[in-house]
Formats: structure tokens, sequence, C-alpha cells
């Protein structure tokens, strides 16, 4: 049985003042890199074969962080990078509520695709597709998944199949913090 911890990339300024980030390629802050740090130690206890990061350059570069605690090889998954989030990018969740969702709820936003966005399906299908590509390929194996905000729930929601949208959205995690899960193969 293999295992994956997931986590978040360190922090960014958009991070820091609570502005909405899909595709934006925006590197860690200051904290970040130290939350990245703080992160390779802790990586250190957790026998981690490699890292899997996303191609975005505040996973990256928390990776290379990471890498540098854990001296394990990263590889770059494109699949992993966050909801495009369309018109959304740049906002506060206040500004997306007045401009683009009145009565926003977990399920409005997880059943309703950004303008010019990426739909949650859309973002299922490469998530799960990633997670399947793991089991086969590494079933034995403790990989490091270093991702965004968006994916991190994506994840949780293929060990968990059944939460409700609402459910979805309430799983966080903090910039730099670690979620574990088996990966259980079943033949």
């Amino acid at each position: 049985m293999g295992i994956l911890y997931i986590t978040r990339h360190g922090e960014t300024e958009y991070n820091r003042l609570g502005l909405l980030m899909g595709r934006k390629d925006i590197g860690l802050n200051e904290n970040g890199i130290k939350q990245a740090r703080e992160l390779g130690k802790k990586a250190k206890k957790l026998n981690i074969d490699f890292i899997l990061s996303s191609s975005r350059i505040r996973a990256r570069q928390t990776a290379e962080i990471v890498k540098s605690y854990i001296h394990k090889p990263i590889k770059i998954d494109s699949r992993l990078i966050e909801r495009d989030i369309g018109v959304y990018e740049g906002l506060t969740m206040k500004e997306v509520e007045e401009k683009f969702q009145k009565g926003y709820s977990g399920d409005m936003a997880y059943n309703k695709t950004p303008p010019s966005g990426e739909s949650v399906q859309k973002v299922q299908k490469r998530i799960f597709s990633a997670i399947e590509d793991l089991k086969n390929k590494y079933p034995n194996k403790t990989i490091l998944i270093i991702s965004h905000s968006f994916i991190t729930r994506m994840i949780n929601k293929y060990f968990n199949p059944k939460i409700s949208s609402d459910e979805f959205f309430n799983f966080t995690l903090k910039n730099a913090e670690i979620k574990k899960f088996n990966l259980i193969v079943i033949k």
C-alpha cells in the first residue's frame, strides 16, 4: 500500500491579501518561503520517495525548498495546476459575491463554472486521472503532492467520493499544511 501526502504551496502575496488565485503564476512571499522550510523539516520524518508538484511557480518553489531537506526527486505533473477561475482571478470572495454570485453557497460554487473558467467536472477528471496513475505506477511508494487549494479539495473528494458540495469546500489546507491518504490498489 502506498501513502499519499498532500499539501498546499507556501503563501503568496495573493494569499496574504485574500485574493483568489487560479492560473496566475505567482511566486512565494517571504512567509511562504518560511512555511516551505517548515514543511521540509516535517517531510524529513515521512519517508517520502518523491515529490509530485504542480507546474505553477508557487508549487515548484515549495517543492524545491522541501527537496533541499529530504533530497528526493521532484516530478512535475501539469494536471495538478490550480483550477482556472476565469474572471474571478485576483478578486476577493466579497467581490465575487457582489459581481457574480449573489447568495453564494458551496453548492452554487461547486456547480457553477466561473465565467471564462474551468468546470469542476473538468478539474475532477484530470485530478482523478493523476491519482489513478499514481496508484497504478507507484502502488507501494510514499509520495508528497504539492499543489493548490482547490486541487487538495479535489484529491480529498477522490478519497471521500460521497461528500456534499459544502463538505467539499469545508475541506481546507492552510499553506504548507499536510494531509495523509492511503493509496489502496484494488485488484
